[in-house]
């Protein structure tokens, strides 16, 4: 839990640390709209949280996890990297993050590593796989079926098509 957030910072503040640019001018933060911009992603979101001041560790797994895909596509983003977006949350949480990810890869490439094989499956349009350090391959998500998965995982090249 946390990973991502700095926890004893407030839920606003957590939201804005990549904003302040945005909402700045001449050395002054334009903390109005901050706040106002801030509420948006947390509707936007689904973030249940009692109020921007709360501090981040109030959060359930899967409102930290929300909130730093509001906090990280905010700007708009052309690549976003998601490290096992899912890990830990429970299956609500879970459903939600994909279905948030899914939307987002109309807008930004999304590159997500993941140990969850459904995860991998439902998620992707191209799946590539390491065996040791190295890419052993990439299957094209129509083609990919876990048993190829798995023997690339083990190292075996299979080959697509």
């Amino acid at each position: 839990m946390g990973m991502g957030v700095l926890p004893s910072l407030s839920v606003l503040d957590n939201l804005s640390l990549i904003l302040y640019r945005r909402f700045s001018r001449m050395g002054m933060i334009d903390m109005d709209g901050l706040r106002r911009f801030a509420e948006k992603l947390v509707e936007q979101y689904k973030i249940v949280t009692p109020s921007l001041e709360a501090p981040a560790w109030q959060l359930s797994g899967g409102n930290i996890a929300r909130l730093i895909l509001a906090r990280e596509t905010a700007m708009g983003c052309r690549l976003l990297i998601a490290v096992h977006p899912t890990f830990g949350l429970d299956v609500a949480s879970t459903e939600e993050v994909r279905r948030t990810l899914l939307r987002l890869r109309d807008k930004a490439a999304i590159l997500l590593v993941s140990e969850d094989l459904d995860e991998i499956l439902q998620l992707s349009d191209r799946i590539g796989v390491m065996y040791r350090g190295r890419f052993i391959g990439v299957l094209e998500a129509d083609e990919a079926d876990p048993e190829k998965i798995g023997l690339m995982m083990g190292g075996v090249a299979v080959e697509s098509g």
